[in-house]
């Protein structure tokens, strides 16, 4: 009867730890307790790990759930392509991993109640009418001759901008 609890429990941990590997980067950082074939299973080591992938999953549930992290200082549209705006949004969050909002990050965050200040986010998606819109050339133009997508914080709604326009980027994770 024991060895077929075990074998229950070693079962359940595995099935917990697929989900983990499926999961993302937050499971990545996690320390679990492995047992070889002789070792003893016990309470404290198993609740460890059940809290290290509770906590996990909790991070990830909050990442999704409020992806804003907030602005940088205000910029043309030209700011050294996507790469040179996640290290815009770094600098201004103080967080690795930020980077340039997208419009599903707009969208979650607006959907969650979040307050977005004005600001450029990044659309992938190109416009042709009545001036071309592409992100402002992947963020390395900041003339009237295109526009990028920006987060109209009076309307609280998606807009436009021409590129040589001075705006913050919003910056998520």
């Amino acid at each position: 009867m024991k060895a077929q609890q075990s074998r229950r429990w070693f079962g359940f941990l595995g099935a917990c730890l697929v989900v983990a590997a499926f999961a993302g980067s937050a499971i990545a950082a996690v320390q679990l307790k492995t047992w070889g074939a002789t070792d003893t299973l016990t309470a404290n080591d198993l609740n460890g790990n059940f809290k290290a992938l509770a906590d996990a999953v909790t991070a990830l549930e909050t990442k999704h759930a409020s992806p804003y992290l907030g602005k940088t200082v205000a910029k043309s549209g030209a700011a050294g392509g996507y790469a040179g705006v996640k290290a815009l949004c770094v600098a201004a969050t103080g967080n690795a991993d930020a980077r340039a909002c997208t419009a599903h990050d707009i969208v979650v965050a607006a959907s969650a109640g979040q307050q977005l200040d004005e600001g450029w986010y990044a659309s992938g998606a190109y416009d042709a009418y009545p001036v071309a819109g592409s992100d402002c050339v992947g963020f390395s133009d900041g003339t009237s001759s295109y526009r990028g997508a920006s987060w109209s914080s009076a309307l609280a709604a998606p807009s436009h901008a021409y590129c040589s326009a001075s705006l913050p980027f919003l910056c998520c994770r």
